[in-house]
């Protein structure tokens, strides 16, 4: 089943995972990933650029410089390797997430304060910004890290799994309530992340908060109790 992503660790070693290697936006996708997928790092070849939500969701809104989950920065120092470290920079790292109001920029979270933008980078698209590959699914329901890479749980909020909150996901919990979905079955599949406004139940008030991040009035960031189906 999958609950949650994989992430890849950077270092400050030169290599490809050096927290200090710059790419414009395409080459993100042709340099980074697509070497990280030559290589079959940590195993796998199904590496990607985060979408925008996805990204996000690594951010601390409690600290700054650089605005990361303790997780993803710690015992960085010159010379470690992703090994042995996890290094965030505090700047830009670009999303897989394009623009839809201008398509030569794309989407792009900044984590020395904790900002998301698309139209401040100079350049845009051909600007330059960090890189933080991550795959769809990690087979474990907790945040871990290994050798390489650090696993996150799924978002709060995201019951279909697929890495984002938005009206998909608002529906499904609506159709939930009134008995047209099966709790835990496809495409309802996470129901664990499912009351997001934390009053016990998973009903139209928790579809209501997610269709209202999916359009802007409200943050994402949810904090979720975990639901268990009746």
């Amino acid at each position: 089943m999958n609950t949650g992503l994989v992430w890849e660790k950077l270092s400050d070693d030169g290599t490809v995972h050096d927290k200090d290697n710059l790419y414009t936006w395409a080459n993100a996708f042709t340099a980074h990933v697509a070497t990280l997928n030559a290589m079959s790092f940590a195993g796998r070849t199904d590496w990607r650029l985060p979408n925008v939500r996805e990204l996000q969701s690594i951010l601390d809104y409690q600290t700054t410089n650089p605005a990361v989950a303790s997780a993803f920065n710690n015992n960085c120092s010159p010379a470690c390797q992703a090994t042995t470290c996890s290094c965030t920079v505090s700047g830009n790292y670009w999303s897989s997430t394009t623009s839809v109001s201008g398509p030569s920029s794309a989407w792009f979270v900044g984590f020395l304060f904790a900002n998301v933008d698309a139209f401040s980078l100079s350049g845009g698209k051909s600007g330059t910004a960090s890189v933080r590959a991550v795959r769809g699914a990690s087979t474990s329901g907790t945040t871990t890290t290994s050798t390489s890479t650090t696993t996150t749980t799924i978002a709060c909020g995201d019951v279909n799994g697929d890495g984002v909150v938005n009206i998909a996901d608002a529906l499904l919990t609506a159709q939930y309530d009134v008995d047209l979905r099966t709790c835990g079955q496809a495409p309802f599949s996470h129901p664990e992340v499912c009351d997001v406004n934390s009053d016990g139940a998973c009903n139209i008030g928790d579809a209501l908060k997610m269709a209202q991040c999916d359009v802007g009035v409200i943050s994402c960031l949810f904090t979720c109790k975990p639901f268990v189906c009746p």
